[in-house]
């Protein structure tokens, strides 16, 4: 009986998973770190909770989280399930990458693209913003990668991708803002089209954004009137409340009664409040149109769907014009 032989493909992609999981640890850090200024590399993994360091072992990717039963080794206070998931999605996505784009060059940047935008989106969907140390240098990486063996597209339409997207973006946020009145699109959102435009293509980009678009939108429209219907609630609440308040009062009597003697108050005397403490109600229901879309998030996730499977949507989009 012949004995078992692995594929160098699928030893390949196995050995991208492992090395996927380790990243993902490191993004983990990235995420937390990183938008509130603090080094990524100093000091060591400690527990967001009671601040202890956390010992190697208790670090080991997804399977310290699990041996754990997601809690932290000291203060037993719960640990976020977003940790091994960031992790297993690296993982995942690294064992994907190699093994669909094959042992080239430009894949390797294909995992830093990777993981620089699952850190995007996450770090946009905690604070609403995309930090320009990771989307700056992911355009030059991405125009220099594409003279690679390997690349999604040649350096011109890397550069005009890039372009394309930072351009497109600045007139759409621009015109919102002349619009409305109010931001649309912020700088971070142009300089991450531009650099996914780098890795992606025009192509693609332009894929991205009408899945980000489309995806963004049904979001917010159920996040906006999920909003405007616990509002609704709360409005019928207080306004039930008004009424028990009046009912509770008793009936004004036609007769005046006569006023007692009050002595007079003294001109520095500060007089006591005089708000109503009747419950009053919102002045003016949540805006659907107003609602803040942390658009980055849906941006990134969509470049990540594209980039494994834009190709097949694009050619099944142009067999529709084929005669």
């Amino acid at each position: 009986m012949p004995g078992f032989v692995l594929s160098p493909a699928v030893l390949a992609a196995f050995i991208a998973l492992l090395f996927g999981l380790i990243v993902g640890s490191f993004a983990n850090v990235v995420i937390h770190r990183l938008p509130l200024g603090q080094s990524v590399v100093f000091p060591a993994s400690r527990c967001p909770k009671c601040g202890s360091a956390i010992k190697p072992w208790q670090n080991l990717p997804v399977i310290s989280w699990l041996f754990l039963r997601g809690r932290c080794a000291q203060c037993r206070e719960p640990i976020s399930a977003r940790y091994p998931l960031v992790e297993a999605l690296h993982g995942l996505g690294f064992g994907l990458i190699v093994w669909n784009f094959g042992p080239y060059p430009f894949t390797l940047l294909l995992l830093v693209f990777f993981s620089a935008l699952v850190i995007l989106a996450l770090i946009d969907w905690d604070h609403q913003i995309l930090p320009d140390v990771i989307t700056l240098p992911g355009v030059l990486i991405g125009i220099a990668g594409s003279f690679l063996p390997g690349a999604l597209v040649d350096w011109r339409e890397s550069g005009v991708a890039a372009g394309f997207g930072y351009v497109a973006f600045f007139l759409v946020a621009e015109g919102y803002a002349r619009l409305r009145g109010i931001e649309g699109l912020g700088q971070g959102d142009w300089k991450l089209a531009a650099m996914m435009g780098a890795f992606l293509g025009v192509q693609r980009l332009m894929l991205t954004v009408f899945l980000a678009s489309l995806s963004g939108m049904i979001y917010g429209l159920v996040q906006a009137f999920r909003l405007r219907a616990v509002q609704s609630d709360s409005t019928s609440i207080l306004a039930v409340a008004g009424d028990a308040v009046a009912a509770a009062e008793p009936p004004i009597d036609a007769t005046p009664a006569p006023l007692p003697d009050v002595e007079p108050v003294p001109e520095t005397s500060n007089p006591g409040p005089t708000t109503d403490d009747r419950p009053h109600l919102p002045e003016e229901p949540v805006s659907i149109g107003k609602y803040k879309l942390p658009f980055g998030t849906f941006l990134a996730a969509s470049a990540i769907f594209v980039l494994f499977r834009g190709d097949a949507i694009l050619l099944w989009y142009a067999s529709f014009f084929r005669f």
